[in-house]
């Protein structure tokens, strides 16, 4: 990453849990290189661990994204083999908002829609109330 251009369009990381090795692809010198390697339309995505079981772990990749991404946000979804089941996934940019649909959705999914693409994101409120560690579970 350190080495690519800035011309790169979605940085995914889909990686193990975040500990040993791993725990690399979720610090702020990573998140600096991947973001010097994006386009000016360029996205991050990783996961960061289930919302429910994990929160500090979600709140602490918020946290460092914001340090190094103009913008920043999160969406969640179930998946049911995984423990915890309720998966979130951080999303950073440098000028677009991820919640919005640039284009029409016009092509045959099983689950993906625009509608399931803004309802992804968490709500504003408790993605708040979320940062602020005023969730209890």
């Amino acid at each position: 990453m350190r080495k690519a251009p800035p011309e790169i369009d979605v940085v995914i990381i889909d990686s193990t849990d975040i500990i040993g090795f791993a725990r690399s692809l979720f610090r702020k010198e990573f998140f600096d290189d991947v973001l010097r390697s994006l386009g000016d339309n360029g996205f991050f995505v990783t996961h960061c661990e289930s919302l429910q079981f994990h929160t500090d772990i979600v709140i602490e990749i918020q946290s460092i994204l914001k340090r190094v991404f103009p913008l920043v946000d999160l969406y969640a979804t179930t998946i049911a083999t995984y423990p915890g089941n309720w998966w979130a996934f951080s999303v950073g940019s440098l000028k677009l908002n991820p919640r919005e649909v640039r284009r029409p959705f016009n092509i045959l999914t099983r689950y993906y829609d625009d509608e399931i693409h803004r309802q992804a994101f968490l709500p504003n409120r408790f993605y708040q109330k979320l940062l602020n560690k005023e969730l209890t579970w």
